[in-house]
């Protein structure tokens, strides 16, 4: 198995290039494709491009059979590019690697290594030893960053979790009566974000005091991510919006009940609070793969405590408010911060959770 360096040409074949193409296929289905992960495929032969796909949804056709259908009887003796090593077990579709070297595909640029068991390294095995050239690392930064949702779920058994703060310049997030702390431009971000994750969290002091609906309306939806409240007593109104509007929902409780629609799911305590390990297991298994946590000070703390978040992302509006609820207590953190930026009037400060990010 050979390691290609970052940037090289053979003839006139643009390995990065081509790369690049088969990622930006993969990112036409970004939020649609969960548990699976975003595969994008490009089938290259004699200086030009003869077949192309991307993985549309969980359950449809692999990317690189997309691209094998698209390419046809032109794929034998082309060279494959795709950004995820193919996959050598049975799902919901059939392997790929056996149909890639059934099509006569000579040699594959791969961006990264499948972290799932299943795989991790099994495709590229079966390629090397039906007679295929195999490189790896091709553009991996962006391969990893694309599928760091599915990558560190697959390993860790538990959501990728997005932590969204909005609060006022001094830090506060709520206890005063404005509706909205953040400007709509900053909002409809977070709509795209709901859009891309498979569920949004909150804590049932959110749900009392602001009665959200937690579903994507601000931008068109691909899908509604699922909502979830953590209910520790189980005191959530069944008028709540959560309930109709579109999206399920999944309610934490330490108690069992009904609802008006979703379901309630027990879990144990820890000191009177739910505990989220817990939580967050439940989630994987119910195919959950990312999470997008949304308040409040209590949730947003104990998340922190515990080191169950990859990235955190505050909002800061131009408002100095003097008091009301701070967006922590009693808890520290050491975050990565990677960039700043202005989104209408306000600041989106964006880090990475520098302990507990792979």
């Amino acid at each position: 198995m050979n390691r290609t360096p970052r940037r090289r040409l053979f003839l006139f074949m643009d390995i990065e290039g081509l790369m690049k193409r088969a990622i930006k296929l993969a990112l036409r289905a970004k939020g649609k494709t969960s548990p699976n992960p975003l595969v994008g495929a490009v089938i290259y032969k004699r200086g030009k491009i003869v077949g192309e796909g991307y993985h549309k949804a969980a359950g449809k056709p692999h990317a690189e059979i997309e691209a094998l259908k698209n390419a046809g009887k032109r794929a034998k003796g082309g060279i494959l590019f795709v950004n995820l090593e193919p996959c050598i077990h049975y799902g919901k579709t059939p392997p790929c690697a056996p149909e890639i070297v059934k099509a006569g595909i000579k040699e594959v640029y791969i961006g990264m290594i499948d972290p799932n068991p299943k795989v991790n390294g099994k495709g590229i095995r079966y390629l090397l030893n039906h007679g295929v050239k195999v490189h790896t690392g091709i553009l991996e930064e962006k391969a990893r960053e694309i599928n760091r949702f599915y990558a560190f779920a697959v390993k860790n058994k538990i959501p990728y979790v997005i932590l969204k703060i909005a609060s006022t310049l001094d830090g506060f997030i709520g206890g005063f009566s404005r509706r909205y702390i953040t400007c709509e431009e900053s909002r409809r971000l977070v709509h795209r974000w709901r859009n891309q994750v498979d569920g949004v969290l909150v804590g049932i002091g959110t749900v009392l005091k602001d009665n959200p609906e937690l579903n994507v309306r601000l931008v068109k939806p691909v899908k509604q991510p699922l909502k979830i409240v953590l209910d520790t007593n189980l005191r959530i109104p069944h008028s709540s919006k959560l309930f109709s509007t579109e999206g399920d929902v999944i309610v934490y409780s330490r108690r069992s009940g009904k609802l008006p629609s979703g379901e309630v799911v027990t879990v144990g305590t820890k000191k009177g609070m739910l505990k989220i390990e817990d939580v967050l297991k439940n989630l994987y298994s119910r195919g959950v793969n990312s999470l997008l946590v949304e308040g409040g000070r209590n949730v947003f703390s104990t998340f922190i405590k515990e080191g169950f978040f990859q990235e955190i992302k505050i909002f800061y509006a131009p408002i100095l408010q003097g008091n009301g609820i701070k967006m922590i207590e009693n808890v520290s953190m050491v975050v990565q911060v990677e960039r700043s930026r202005k989104i209408g009037d306000d600041i989106l400060v964006e880090g990475r959770n520098v302990h507990r990010n792979n």
